[in-house]
């Protein structure tokens, strides 16, 4: 019997990885978990830009799920910088709301697979949080982390409390994403980031899909750079809309997405010979009988020799 393979995510649209898988996964594709195309490479390339803008300091994660955005943020730590990552991994959450919200997301998600997945890509784990993110603030100081991604609880009061602790963690210039900011089935994550957009001083850096770009510092030369790198992509589609009186980018999925910014991690698998129902009816009704009259035809040959002579 084959030994079944892991599903996976094309990056747009999610799959559910209930276990650790019998092979370590080649390309980000084949990590489960809920990851746009779109986001990888808006978040690669803002991680490039705070790099080659001389940006220094450690990068966050609070919810993880399987590894799939913490591979790709990884690739981006620096020497001298910490990868802190933050999830429950299937731990039962400290509230009865909170288990009824995550009893679909983290059933059978360990933290076995979360590293698993995490060591096909990278020789270095990252620093792992098995808590609620109401924890962070014990194990990472203010004014340290130059990237944080946020998407763990999605109940306002949760969320609330993690933009928050994402501010204080924060550089000035510092880069926050929250997933799930337009979902229907996430309404606390809107409410609790748009008032901060409204009123908080959270400047808005661009918005996917699925999440939302923002720093407490100055966008203005984020965007600039963003925009100019999205209209050098033929595929890209963007615009640019005012909102609370800020410059928001909003970007498109891409017509034609183009590939994973994270490499795969090996060769591509050898390609197993697949014969075709065609080539299989040459050969099982057409080549017998073909092969009859040439040896017939042999045969008759030299007989005819055997005659002659």
């Amino acid at each position: 019997m084959a030994t079944p393979q892991p599903r996976f995510d094309t990056g747009y649209g999610a799959q559910v990885q209930r276990r650790v898988p019998d092979t370590l996964p080649r390309t980000l594709d084949e990590v489960g978990g809920w990851y746009r195309r779109t986001d990888q490479l808006v978040m690669d390339w803002l991680l490039g830009y705070q790099e080659s803008a001389g940006v220094t300091g450690d990068l966050l994660e609070m919810g993880a799920y399987l590894g799939k955005s913490a591979i790709l943020i990884g690739r981006h730590r620096r020497p001298g910088e910490r990868f802190v990552v933050c999830d429950l991994f299937g731990e039962e959450p400290p509230t009865a709301e909170n288990r009824r919200t995550a009893q679909f997301y983290t059933k059978n998600l360990t933290r076995a697979a979360f590293e698993f997945n995490y060591a096909a890509f990278h020789s270095e784990s990252p620093e792992v949080l098995q808590a609620p993110t109401s924890e962070l603030p014990e194990h990472v100081k203010p004014g340290t982390c130059r990237f944080v991604h946020v998407d763990a609880c999605h109940l306002y009061n949760v969320v609330r409390e993690d933009v928050q602790i994402a501010r204080s963690v924060l550089i000035d210039d510092g880069i926050v994403v929250f997933d799930d900011i337009r979902s229907a089935h996430t309404p606390g994550v809107p409410a609790a980031v748009w008032p901060e957009v409204a009123t908080g001083g959270l400047r808005l850096i661009c918005l996917t899909p699925n999440k939302l770009y923002a720093t407490w510092g100055d966008a203005k030369p984020i965007q600039d750079a963003m925009l100019k790198w999205l209209r050098a992509q033929p595929a890209s589609k963007s615009e640019v809309q005012q909102v609370t009186g800020e410059r928001l980018i909003r970007v498109s999925d891409w017509t034609t997405p183009p590939p994973c910014p994270v490499p795969p991690n090996g060769p591509p698998p050898a390609r197993s010979l697949r014969v075709t129902p065609r080539a299989k009816r040459i050969v099982v009704d057409l080549l017998p009988p073909i092969l009859t009259r040439t040896i017939k035809r042999a045969r008759a040959a030299a007989q005819n020799r055997r005659t002659a002579s």
